[in-house]
């Protein structure tokens, strides 16, 4: 592929993302279903000139404009044509989407590959057999094969998270309870010393549960935040989606931040009220 008659390079050392490489592309009279045109004008119906409509980020990457002239080999015919008009489209739509779009009468003399799709009920795949057999050439795609698939990779991916989650939860509980136990001979003081003075065993656990509580609802909070920030970045950057933001997260993960703090905080912590105080007070 040249841009301008310059030869694009055959790797992307040079420039990111701008080497040689294959593009799929198709013909139209009119801009097709879901396209915006961002720049240029379409051709008009029956055009026999050599103009193609490109995409804005494949255009980006390949240091296309307007008015430029690009080169191609079809086969080993080789074609040039002038960028008329640039669009914009939907990639996450399950429309077929192509870079390139040529009018339909200058792309006459060149092969083609043609597509479509229809739905067939799993009761009559059987079909399918007959259907191939009458025409070999004809390559058949059953989406809900490649979907269920889809879906049995994304199961399995989820699993492995959810593994990698229950253990990070798992050390993390160790440590907490690690934690409450090197500190649990000051708290057990504290204690001692609070009954003395005539405070309830419910009023120094309630004490406990809202310090742990606490603890939670800001670990819970920052666990969101975290959260969302990496679902943020791997849909918008890793994986070119539209960012999909997750409300029911916000207060379902303080929420469980603080029962589990909360309640493992406090079982830890069991054995500050179920001392005798007085005995706690001998040893001062």
């Amino acid at each position: 592929m040249s841009v301008n008659d310059v030869e694009l390079p055959r790797t992307d050392e040079e420039e990111e993302g701008r080497r040689q490489r294959e593009v799929n592309f198709t013909w139209s009279d009119i801009v097709p279903s879901q396209n915006v045109l961002t720049q240029g004008q379409w051709w008009a119906p029956d055009s026999e000139e050599a103009l193609v409509s490109v995409e804005i980020e494949f255009a980006q990457r390949m240091g296309m404009q307007l008015g430029d002239k690009i080169g191609f080999l079809v086969g080993s015919a080789p074609v040039e044509a002038t960028v008329s008009s640039i669009r914009e489209l939907d990639w996450q739509s399950f429309r077929p989407n192509f870079f390139l779009v040529f009018p339909p009468r200058f792309l006459a003399p060149y092969p083609a590959t043609f597509m479509t799709s229809f739905h067939l009920g799993a009761e009559n795949k059987v079909f399918l057999n007959q259907f191939i057999r009458t025409f070999p050439t004809v390559t058949v795609i059953e989406m809900d094969v490649v979907v269920e698939q889809l879906r049995s990779i994304v199961t399995q991916v989820s699993s492995a998270i959810e593994l990698v989650l229950g253990v990070i939860i798992a050390a993390g509980s160790l440590v907490l309870v690690a934690g409450v136990q090197s500190s649990v001979d000051s708290r057990m003081q504290e204690s001692s010393i609070l009954r003395a003075l005539g405070a309830h065993r419910r009023l120094i656990l309630g004490g406990l549960l809202i310090e742990f509580a606490a603890m939670g609802l800001f670990a819970g909070l920052l666990a969101t935040v975290a959260a969302e920030f990496s679902v943020f970045v791997l849909q918008e950057y890793v994986m070119e989606m539209q960012y999909a933001p997750s409300p029911w997260v916000w207060p379902l993960g303080p929420l469980a931040g603080m029962v589990l703090i909360g309640t493992l905080g406090v079982f830890s912590c069991r054995s500050v009220v179920s001392s005798s105080p007085v005995t706690l007070l001998r040893e001062l």
